[in-house]
Protein backbone atom coordinates (compact mmCIF):
# COMPACT_ATOMS: atom_id res chain seq x y z
CA UNK A 1 0.00 0.00 0.00
CA UNK A 2 2.83 2.19 1.07
CA UNK A 3 4.07 1.61 -2.70
CA UNK A 4 1.32 2.22 -4.39
CA UNK A 5 0.44 5.73 -2.64
CA UNK A 6 3.96 7.09 -3.14
CA UNK A 7 6.34 8.08 -5.83
CA UNK A 8 9.98 6.82 -6.23
CA UNK A 9 13.04 6.35 -8.54
CA UNK A 10 12.75 3.11 -10.92
CA UNK A 11 15.88 0.93 -10.60
CA UNK A 12 15.59 0.39 -14.76
CA UNK A 13 16.55 2.41 -17.02
CA UNK A 14 15.35 4.52 -18.13
CA UNK A 15 15.16 6.30 -14.32
CA UNK A 16 11.62 7.34 -14.23
CA UNK A 17 9.59 8.18 -10.97
CA UNK A 18 6.29 6.06 -10.64
CA UNK A 19 4.68 4.33 -7.67
CA UNK A 20 4.24 0.52 -7.29
CA UNK A 21 6.44 -1.96 -5.96
CA UNK A 22 7.35 -2.84 -10.10
CA UNK A 23 9.65 0.12 -9.89
CA UNK A 24 12.02 -1.43 -7.23
CA UNK A 25 12.53 -4.69 -10.66
CA UNK A 26 11.76 -7.57 -8.07
CA UNK A 27 10.45 -9.23 -11.02
CA UNK A 28 13.79 -10.65 -12.28
CA UNK A 29 15.25 -11.20 -9.21
CA UNK A 30 16.40 -14.66 -8.45
CA UNK A 31 15.10 -15.49 -5.04
CA UNK A 32 18.11 -17.51 -3.49
CA UNK A 33 20.49 -16.65 -1.29
CA UNK A 34 23.05 -14.89 -3.69
CA UNK A 35 20.09 -13.16 -5.41
CA UNK A 36 18.83 -11.33 -2.13
CA UNK A 37 22.28 -10.72 -1.35
CA UNK A 38 23.18 -8.87 -5.01
CA UNK A 39 20.20 -7.32 -4.51
CA UNK A 40 20.71 -5.81 -0.87
CA UNK A 41 24.14 -4.56 -2.31
CA UNK A 42 22.92 -3.06 -4.82
CA UNK A 43 19.74 -1.24 -2.81
CA UNK A 44 22.89 -0.48 -0.45
CA UNK A 45 24.92 1.28 -2.78
CA UNK A 46 22.39 3.12 -4.48
CA UNK A 47 20.94 4.74 -1.47
CA UNK A 48 24.80 5.60 -0.14
CA UNK A 49 25.16 7.63 -3.84
CA UNK A 50 23.55 11.05 -2.62
CA UNK A 51 25.11 12.59 -5.74
CA UNK A 52 23.88 10.29 -8.35
CA UNK A 53 20.50 10.27 -6.20
CA UNK A 54 19.91 13.85 -6.96
CA UNK A 55 20.76 13.07 -10.35
CA UNK A 56 18.94 10.89 -11.52
CA UNK A 57 15.80 12.89 -9.30
CA UNK A 58 16.83 15.94 -11.48
CA UNK A 59 16.95 13.65 -15.08
CA UNK A 60 13.73 12.09 -14.03
CA UNK A 61 11.86 15.11 -13.38
CA UNK A 62 13.44 17.56 -15.62
CA UNK A 63 14.83 15.80 -19.01
CA UNK A 64 11.46 14.66 -20.51
CA UNK A 65 10.35 17.66 -23.13
CA UNK A 66 11.25 20.47 -20.50
CA UNK A 67 9.67 18.95 -17.73
CA UNK A 68 7.43 15.72 -16.54
CA UNK A 69 4.26 15.66 -15.71
CA UNK A 70 2.57 12.73 -13.42
CA UNK A 71 0.55 10.09 -16.09
CA UNK A 72 -1.78 8.38 -14.15
CA UNK A 73 -1.38 4.81 -15.64
CA UNK A 74 -2.47 0.62 -15.58
CA UNK A 75 1.05 -1.41 -15.75
CA UNK A 76 0.49 -4.67 -16.91
CA UNK A 77 2.95 -7.85 -17.56
CA UNK A 78 0.85 -9.22 -20.04
CA UNK A 79 -1.17 -8.70 -23.15
CA UNK A 80 -4.19 -11.72 -24.12
CA UNK A 81 -1.75 -11.77 -27.00
CA UNK A 82 -1.47 -15.25 -26.25
CA UNK A 83 -4.54 -17.32 -26.88
CA UNK A 84 -5.83 -14.19 -29.65
CA UNK A 85 -4.67 -16.09 -32.16
CA UNK A 86 -5.47 -20.03 -32.45
CA UNK A 87 -8.39 -19.84 -34.50
CA UNK A 88 -7.33 -16.83 -36.54
CA UNK A 89 -3.85 -18.69 -37.58
CA UNK A 90 -6.02 -21.92 -38.08
CA UNK A 91 -8.19 -19.84 -40.43
CA UNK A 92 -5.38 -17.91 -42.23
CA UNK A 93 -3.26 -21.61 -42.71
CA UNK A 94 -6.59 -23.26 -44.03
CA UNK A 95 -7.43 -20.17 -46.66
CA UNK A 96 -3.74 -20.00 -47.61
CA UNK A 97 -3.27 -23.75 -48.01
CA UNK A 98 -6.70 -23.84 -50.59
CA UNK A 99 -5.37 -20.85 -52.53
CA UNK A 100 -2.09 -22.94 -52.96
CA UNK A 101 -3.34 -26.19 -54.02
CA UNK A 102 -5.66 -24.04 -56.73
CA UNK A 103 -3.00 -22.33 -57.90
CA UNK A 104 -0.71 -25.63 -58.31
CA UNK A 105 -3.68 -27.33 -59.83
CA UNK A 106 -4.02 -24.65 -62.41
CA UNK A 107 -0.83 -22.78 -62.94
CA UNK A 108 1.50 -25.59 -63.01
CA UNK A 109 -0.65 -27.87 -64.68
CA UNK A 110 0.26 -31.13 -61.62
CA UNK A 111 -3.28 -32.49 -62.45
CA UNK A 112 -3.25 -33.05 -66.48
CA UNK A 113 -3.50 -36.85 -66.14
CA UNK A 114 -7.37 -36.41 -64.73
CA UNK A 115 -9.86 -35.79 -67.00
CA UNK A 116 -12.08 -32.16 -67.79
CA UNK A 117 -14.68 -33.52 -66.12
CA UNK A 118 -12.52 -34.49 -62.60
CA UNK A 119 -11.15 -30.45 -62.85
CA UNK A 120 -14.13 -28.90 -63.17
CA UNK A 121 -15.43 -30.67 -60.34
CA UNK A 122 -12.40 -29.73 -58.66
CA UNK A 123 -12.48 -26.18 -59.46
CA UNK A 124 -16.17 -26.21 -58.02
CA UNK A 125 -15.12 -27.65 -54.78
CA UNK A 126 -12.59 -25.41 -54.61
CA UNK A 127 -14.66 -22.27 -55.10
CA UNK A 128 -16.63 -23.34 -52.79
CA UNK A 129 -14.48 -23.78 -50.01
CA UNK A 130 -13.34 -20.83 -50.56
CA UNK A 131 -16.74 -19.00 -50.26
CA UNK A 132 -16.94 -20.96 -47.03
CA UNK A 133 -13.35 -19.72 -45.36
CA UNK A 134 -13.16 -16.37 -46.95
CA UNK A 135 -15.19 -14.48 -44.20
CA UNK A 136 -12.95 -16.42 -41.63
CA UNK A 137 -9.75 -15.60 -43.49
CA UNK A 138 -10.89 -11.64 -43.73
CA UNK A 139 -11.16 -11.52 -40.02
CA UNK A 140 -8.36 -13.62 -38.82
CA UNK A 141 -6.16 -11.33 -41.46
CA UNK A 142 -7.80 -8.02 -39.52
CA UNK A 143 -7.02 -9.26 -36.01
CA UNK A 144 -3.86 -10.50 -37.04
CA UNK A 145 -2.72 -6.94 -38.31
CA UNK A 146 -4.64 -5.30 -35.54
CA UNK A 147 -2.98 -7.28 -32.98
CA UNK A 148 0.13 -8.04 -34.33
CA UNK A 149 2.47 -6.89 -31.38
CA UNK A 150 1.76 -6.58 -27.72
CA UNK A 151 1.35 -2.80 -27.93
CA UNK A 152 -0.93 -3.26 -30.56
CA UNK A 153 -2.66 -6.01 -29.04
CA UNK A 154 -3.50 -3.73 -25.63
CA UNK A 155 -3.96 -0.91 -27.95
CA UNK A 156 -7.15 -2.99 -29.18
CA UNK A 157 -7.82 -4.06 -25.81
CA UNK A 158 -8.03 -0.39 -24.68
CA UNK A 159 -10.35 0.50 -27.53
CA UNK A 160 -13.03 -1.63 -26.90
CA UNK A 161 -13.03 -0.49 -23.31
CA UNK A 162 -13.03 2.94 -23.90
CA UNK A 163 -15.48 2.85 -27.28
CA UNK A 164 -17.81 0.81 -24.32
CA UNK A 165 -17.88 3.93 -22.38
CA UNK A 166 -19.50 5.66 -24.81
CA UNK A 167 -21.76 2.82 -25.48
CA UNK A 168 -22.95 3.72 -21.87
CA UNK A 169 -22.92 6.78 -21.53
CA UNK A 170 -19.66 7.29 -19.26
CA UNK A 171 -18.12 10.05 -21.34
CA UNK A 172 -18.97 13.38 -22.33
CA UNK A 173 -15.34 13.74 -24.09
CA UNK A 174 -15.93 12.97 -27.96
CA UNK A 175 -13.99 9.92 -28.70
CA UNK A 176 -12.01 11.22 -31.56
CA UNK A 177 -10.57 13.35 -28.78
CA UNK A 178 -9.39 10.80 -26.92
CA UNK A 179 -6.02 8.60 -27.34
CA UNK A 180 -5.28 5.32 -26.02
CA UNK A 181 -1.62 5.33 -25.05
CA UNK A 182 0.14 1.81 -24.75
CA UNK A 183 3.98 2.49 -23.93
CA UNK A 184 6.93 -0.47 -23.55
CA UNK A 185 9.02 -0.51 -19.96
CA UNK A 186 12.12 -2.66 -19.35
CA UNK A 187 9.01 -5.70 -19.24
CA UNK A 188 6.04 -4.06 -18.68
CA UNK A 189 3.66 -2.25 -20.76
CA UNK A 190 1.63 1.15 -19.67
CA UNK A 191 -1.78 1.74 -20.34
CA UNK A 192 -3.04 5.84 -20.15
CA UNK A 193 -5.53 7.79 -22.22
CA UNK A 194 -5.26 11.24 -23.32
CA UNK A 195 -7.24 13.89 -23.58
CA UNK A 196 -9.69 12.63 -20.88
CA UNK A 197 -11.42 14.12 -18.22
CA UNK A 198 -10.02 13.52 -14.40
CA UNK A 199 -12.89 11.23 -14.10
CA UNK A 200 -12.95 9.71 -17.47
CA UNK A 201 -9.20 8.56 -16.99
CA UNK A 202 -9.95 7.12 -13.99
CA UNK A 203 -12.98 4.66 -15.00
CA UNK A 204 -11.14 3.87 -18.40
CA UNK A 205 -7.76 2.86 -16.43
CA UNK A 206 -9.63 1.11 -13.12
CA UNK A 207 -11.74 -0.95 -16.24
CA UNK A 208 -8.55 -2.16 -17.98
CA UNK A 209 -7.18 -2.81 -14.71
CA UNK A 210 -9.99 -5.61 -13.69
CA UNK A 211 -10.25 -6.72 -17.82
CA UNK A 212 -6.01 -7.98 -17.54
CA UNK A 213 -6.24 -8.58 -13.35
CA UNK A 214 -6.66 -12.03 -11.80
CA UNK A 215 -10.34 -12.87 -11.60
CA UNK A 216 -11.77 -12.62 -8.74
CA UNK A 217 -15.53 -11.85 -8.23
CA UNK A 218 -16.89 -10.59 -11.23
CA UNK A 219 -20.47 -10.84 -12.55
CA UNK A 220 -19.81 -11.48 -16.10
CA UNK A 221 -16.49 -12.81 -17.88
CA UNK A 222 -15.56 -12.80 -21.19
CA UNK A 223 -14.87 -16.61 -22.34
CA UNK A 224 -13.46 -17.91 -25.03
CA UNK A 225 -12.73 -21.47 -26.68
CA UNK A 226 -10.41 -22.48 -29.16
CA UNK A 227 -8.88 -25.76 -30.44
CA UNK A 228 -4.93 -25.95 -31.05
CA UNK A 229 -3.24 -29.42 -31.95
CA UNK A 230 -5.93 -31.41 -31.07
CA UNK A 231 -6.63 -29.66 -27.59
CA UNK A 232 -9.79 -27.85 -26.09
CA UNK A 233 -9.07 -24.67 -24.62
CA UNK A 234 -10.96 -22.29 -22.68
CA UNK A 235 -9.44 -18.64 -21.65
CA UNK A 236 -11.85 -16.04 -19.65
CA UNK A 237 -11.48 -12.62 -18.55
CA UNK A 238 -13.65 -10.45 -16.10
CA UNK A 239 -16.02 -8.04 -17.42
CA UNK A 240 -15.22 -4.90 -15.57
CA UNK A 241 -17.69 -3.83 -12.97
CA UNK A 242 -18.65 -0.82 -14.52
CA UNK A 243 -20.49 -2.60 -17.57
CA UNK A 244 -22.27 -5.25 -15.17
CA UNK A 245 -24.95 -3.17 -13.65
CA UNK A 246 -26.67 -4.82 -17.07
CA UNK A 247 -26.62 -7.44 -18.90
CA UNK A 248 -26.65 -5.03 -21.93
CA UNK A 249 -23.79 -2.97 -21.27
CA UNK A 250 -21.63 -6.37 -20.43
CA UNK A 251 -23.06 -7.43 -23.69
CA UNK A 252 -21.94 -4.50 -25.17
CA UNK A 253 -18.38 -4.83 -24.01
CA UNK A 254 -18.19 -8.37 -25.02
CA UNK A 255 -19.80 -6.81 -28.75
CA UNK A 256 -16.73 -4.49 -29.09
CA UNK A 257 -14.41 -7.40 -27.70
CA UNK A 258 -15.22 -9.31 -30.23
CA UNK A 259 -14.81 -6.68 -33.02
CA UNK A 260 -11.27 -5.67 -31.99
CA UNK A 261 -9.40 -8.34 -29.99
CA UNK A 262 -11.09 -11.87 -30.77
CA UNK A 263 -13.91 -13.83 -30.34
CA UNK A 264 -15.95 -14.49 -27.51
CA UNK A 265 -19.16 -14.95 -25.58
CA UNK A 266 -20.68 -13.69 -22.39
CA UNK A 267 -21.00 -15.93 -18.85
CA UNK A 268 -22.73 -14.97 -16.41
CA UNK A 269 -21.50 -16.91 -12.68
CA UNK A 270 -25.17 -15.71 -11.39
CA UNK A 271 -26.01 -19.17 -12.36
CA UNK A 272 -25.14 -22.88 -10.99
CA UNK A 273 -22.91 -23.62 -14.40
CA UNK A 274 -21.75 -20.09 -14.11
CA UNK A 275 -20.39 -20.55 -10.89
CA UNK A 276 -18.22 -23.69 -12.34
CA UNK A 277 -17.10 -21.89 -14.66
CA UNK A 278 -15.83 -19.15 -12.30
CA UNK A 279 -13.75 -21.70 -10.20
CA UNK A 280 -12.13 -22.75 -13.65
CA UNK A 281 -11.38 -19.42 -14.21
CA UNK A 282 -9.54 -18.90 -11.43
CA UNK A 283 -7.48 -21.15 -11.63
CA UNK A 284 -7.17 -21.83 -15.63
CA UNK A 285 -7.10 -17.78 -17.27
CA UNK A 286 -4.10 -16.52 -18.45
CA UNK A 287 -4.15 -13.98 -15.80
CA UNK A 288 -3.88 -16.35 -12.91
CA UNK A 289 -0.46 -17.54 -14.58
CA UNK A 290 1.39 -14.53 -14.54
CA UNK A 291 2.42 -11.99 -11.79
CA UNK A 292 2.19 -9.04 -11.09
CA UNK A 293 -1.23 -8.53 -11.51
CA UNK A 294 -2.51 -5.32 -13.62
CA UNK A 295 -2.42 -2.60 -11.32
CA UNK A 296 -2.84 0.96 -11.08
CA UNK A 297 -0.04 3.29 -10.75
CA UNK A 298 0.80 7.35 -11.09
CA UNK A 299 4.24 8.09 -13.57
CA UNK A 300 6.05 10.97 -13.89
CA UNK A 301 6.61 11.70 -18.10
Amino acid sequence: RRFRAFEGLTVMEPTRVETGLGRLGFADVNWDVDGLEETNGATFARSADRTGLWQDWRHALLDPGGGAVLRPSVRTRRAPQQWVYRNSIAALMAGVMACLLVFLEFAFGILQELTAESIALLFVVGVGVSFLVAPKLLRAGYLVMRNGSIEGNLQQVGLAVLETLQDIGQLQTPLKRLNVVVSKGTSDHYFSLDGAKPKEREVFLQSVAELLGPIESPKYMVRRRSRFLGQDRVDFHPVPDVFSGRKEQAEAFVKRWVRRVSDGDLVSVRSKQGRKMLLQARTSSFAAHFVPKAERMGRWE
